[in-house]
């Protein structure tokens, strides 16, 4: 019996339990065309869930088409760099009313311009309960029309909040003085204590709260948390907590379980003891305490107490200036030229070796006598051999290369008997001539994600090359300081396989351009360009604040006519 037949005969209510393990693209792509009766519950289902961020443009096409707005659950949308203006083409398919059954909408840095199809017809989505905007309000356009999306956001949520149940934003400034009726679950990037306060007095119902508190710009220093309180990730900053005030903080909260600390502090925040007498009733624990002053080692002794390791289970780490909770806050990335030793109150001596999954190896190497089992991000800034690199870490794992120069990428061949996983490289140096000339004719086949800087002169040339080196890169991030006309499109056309590029580069190379016209000078160069593709999005953005550098970020699906 083939695999086919074995899902003919599976109950729909079996089909329906295993696609909640899988978002909707995934789904299509795994199920659909296996059987005419799999075809008509897919046809039929109606708890797809469209996760949009980082999907590749065939798989966005693919559910686009596929799925009626109708039985959709759940959608996020993002304008990030890797799907640039990937709101507007969903909205030139589709009307955010149209998706009567969503219940969780997620936006992801969407373009100001998308967020007028939006806001006005949430309040027709009558089953909405779940609502994530982040938005980096810093961002050229947004600041140009600041105003107007606060106000239109501001109109919106009058008009959802009262049904909403959980909320996800960047700013707590859009929340302020509105009623919050059912509200359950927030989450705020940032926020001041006297918006915090405001948006306290509507929520009654609140019982998990996420927030990083800006203590800076506010009037008041007095926080009284919602006393039904169950869940609370606090996070401060401009200002070292005393434990005094943690205990002000938390004195009225009969009902909270799960506390999770992210503080710079003065030194008696750093005393276990006190804190054991805080916690002793809870369930979860987690905390990073940081401080400007060193701390002395008979901090540490005050998390050796029974409650900390023998009732609680709760195992810390620590360094000079720095304590933290094992494995939550634990770094994952180790710079061992930066001769940071962090010690552990855990029984097991390699939990926080087992945390780390990237470390960079600089000019000022020091000896490490432990071994790292999880690497999975390797940064090499100056030569190192394979034997010293295999006693402290496992190549087997490796996923991500980065080197100062390409043709340090010769010390580890054979490649893919090396680190058999790698499939992401970076190289922090330009590619010249010289280096380019120094590779023999290899095929990294491997590599399909490629992070390279171009410069100076026979750059058409070192192009080529590379394309024959990673014949199967998928996605591009190239800084460019040469003729970029020419070169990026050389790349879109030579790497066959790519799905997303992203170039970065100073206004002054760019031929021809003026920075107050970009869009318009990058459809003129594609209209007269010889592009071997004719299914992508290609949006450029100003980067940083000085006019200077441009971001051309490309998403591309197969050729239309691949699709006949």
């Amino acid at each position: 019996m083939n695999h086919y037949c074995l899902f003919d005969r599976l109950p729909v209510e079996l089909l329906h339990d295993l696609f909640t393990y899988f978002w909707a693209h995934e789904i299509l792509l795994s199920f659909s065309d296996i059987s005419n009766r799999v075809n008509a519950v897919l046809l039929a289902y109606v708890d797809y869930q469209l996760n949009f961020r980082s999907i590749q443009k065939d798989h966005f096409d693919l559910s686009c088409k596929r799925i009626r707005p109708e039985q959709v659950i759940s959608l996020i949308l993002s304008d990030e760099s890797d799907t640039p203006a990937q709101s507007q083409l969903f909205f030139s398919r589709f009307h955010i009313e149209q998706f009567t059954q969503l219940q969780t909408l997620t936006l992801i840095e969407i373009e100001s311009h998308s967020l007028k199809w939006i806001f006005p017809n949430l309040s027709k989505l009558k089953l909405l309960r779940s609502l994530t905007f982040l938005v980096t309000m810093t961002r050229k356009e947004y600041q140009n029309q600041i105003y107007n999306v606060r106000s239109l956001v501001h109109k919106s949520f009058t008009k959802n909040i009262p049904r909403l149940h959980r909320i996800h934003m960047i700013d707590g400034m859009f929340l302020s003085s509105m009623p919050f009726a059912y509200l359950r679950h927030l989450h705020l990037e940032k926020c001041s204590i006297d918006d915090l306060q405001i948006l306290f007095r509507h929520s009654t119902q609140l019982r998990s709260l996420s927030l990083c508190l800006n203590m800076y710009s506010s009037t008041s220093d007095l926080i009284l948390f919602p006393i039904q309180l169950i869940r609370l990730h606090l996070k401060t900053e401009r200002k070292d907590i005393s434990m005094n005030e943690m205990e002000y903080f938390l004195s009225d909260l009969p009902y909270l379980q799960h506390l999770c600390l992210e503080l710079h502090g003065s030194q008696d925040l750093f005393d276990g003891y006190r804190w054991q007498n805080l916690t002793c009733n809870f369930i979860t624990f987690n905390f990073k305490f940081k401080t400007q002053h060193h701390l002395n080692r008979n901090v540490i002794e005050s998390y050796l107490t029974p409650f900390w390791l023998e009732e609680k289970h709760w195992y810390v780490g620590y360094n000079s200036y720095c304590i933290f909770s094992i494995p939550y806050f634990a770094p994952d990335e180790l710079d061992m030229s930066q001769h940071t030793i962090f010690l552990s109150s855990a029984p097991d001596l390699t939990l926080l070796n087992r945390c780390v999954n990237k470390i960079s190896l600089g000019e000022n190497e020091f000896k490490f006598d432990g071994y790292l089992p999880n690497i999975n991000t390797l940064k090499i800034r100056l030569p190192v051999s394979l034997s010293f690199l295999t006693s402290i870490i496992d190549l087997d794992q490796i996923k991500h290369l980065s080197l100062l120069s390409l043709d340090d990428i010769l010390r580890y061949l054979p490649l893919e008997d090396t680190m058999p996983q790698l499939h992401e490289l970076s190289i922090c140096n330009r590619v010249d001539i010289n280096t380019i000339n120094r590779i023999p004719n290899h095929r990294f086949a491997q590599i399909d994600k490629l992070k390279i800087f171009l410069y100076g002169q026979h750059s058409e040339y070192i192009t080529e090359k590379l394309i024959q080196l990673f014949p199967n890169v998928n996605h591009l991030n190239c800084t460019l300081k040469c003729v970029p006309e020419q070169i990026m499109y050389h790349c879109i056309n030579g790497f066959k396989y790519l799905s997303y590029a992203s170039f970065y580069l100073p206004v002054g190379v760019f031929l021809g351009l003026n920075k107050y016209n970009w869009n318009e000078n990058i459809e003129s160069i594609i209209a007269d360009s010889s592009m071997k593709r004719d299914n992508f999005i290609c949006q450029v953005n100003q980067s940083g604040i000085d006019d200077v550098w441009l971001e051309v970020h490309w998403w591309f699906g197969k050729q239309v006519n691949q699709f006949h």
